[in-house]
């Protein structure tokens, strides 16, 4: 009997270390974000609490603001064409990355709705953005910007929400603490770039997705980040937040591609009742309709700025 159990635990042990070590080796996370990388790419850092946050602002201080907040994984970057067309139009525009994303710290904490509401307000604050701003939320930033408008509604003047999150999404195995970080880092990440294509509605256009996705992907931390926000946020219904947006009667513009095939086009005139909001959809687009039609989108958005 001790035999067997000997034998078994010779073999046992070093096949769990060989199992347990697999994420070191699969993980795309090889390199600590310092401040030398942040030197060699453009863009203004500024200290919050749990750390520094990359962020572009251009335009002037009279200007009415606008708040591009992005979605679960995909950096500022994702909003390169609306950045570009609202400066163009005489906007004050401000795009940051998120913790856990671009080239924005990423602290070790619980990345849930209070999180992602004191990090959009301490962020305007910190950059003395005082006056009451328009928040654009693409995807999960919808139920960010709909979280803070929730808390602070006095900051928000106007909402639009483009393909947001409108459900909670299933966490699966990664909600468990051990087994879910050991999926994450086996078999999740590293196929999260490729996964970004079936955003697109025509993904063959935009090839150079993937290599923009993999820079942000190889810093430390980004994977952790991903499943706090999945278990803690992303997993939770932000109906209370759009009700609450809907009782404040602000003006709302939804936004949705036709193709979408991340947040079902299905939920979008539900969504449009909810909140009382102008809803408009975007021909030959898919979950990024911002990005894949920005000629069709730009000058709506605009327009309803001007309003």
């Amino acid at each position: 009997m001790k035999s067997w159990v000997a034998w078994t635990g010779a073999i046992a042990l070093p096949l769990f270390g060989w199992v347990a070590a697999i994420p070191a080796f699969k993980t795309p996370e090889k390199y600590k974000l310092t401040e030398e990388v942040r030197e060699r790419e453009f863009g203004t850092d500024v200290q919050l609490e749990r750390g520094k946050v990359r962020y572009y602002l251009v335009g002037p201080d009279t200007a009415e603001t606008v708040v591009l907040v992005h979605g679960f994984s995909v950096p500022s970057y994702v909003w390169g064409p609306t950045f570009r067309a609202l400066s163009d139009a005489g906007f004050r525009v401000l795009r940051f990355d998120m913790f856990g994303r671009g080239l924005s710290d990423r602290p070790r904490a619980r990345y849930n709705r209070d999180f992602y509401v004191r990090h959009v307000g301490e962020l305007l604050d910190s950059l003395r953005i005082n006056k009451p701003v328009t928040v654009v939320g693409l995807s999960l930033g919808g139920p960010v910007v709909a979280a803070f408008a929730a808390e602070h509604p006095e900051r928000v003047n106007d909402v639009v929400l483009i393909d947001p999150t409108t459900r909670p999404r299933d966490a699966g195995v990664l909600k468990y603490p051990l087994i879910g970080g050991w999926v994450a880092h086996t078999m999740w990440l590293p196929k999260a770039a490729e996964a970004q294509m079936a955003d697109f509605y025509q993904p063959e256009r935009f090839s150079h997705w993937t290599e923009l996705y993999e820079e942000q992907m190889q810093f430390r931390g980004f994977g952790r980040a991903l499943v706090s926000t999945l278990r803690h946020f992303a997993s939770k219904d932000p109906s209370p937040d759009y009700d609450a947006l809907a009782a404040q009667k602000k003006p709302v513009l939804v936004i949705w591609g036709e193709h979408d095939r991340t947040t079902p086009v299905s939920e979008a005139e539900p969504l449009r009742k909810r909140l009382g909001a102008e809803l408009f959809m975007v021909p030959e687009a898919g979950h990024l309709p911002h990005y894949e039609q920005p000629r069709v989108v730009n000058p709506k958005l605009i327009e309803f700025l001007r309003q």
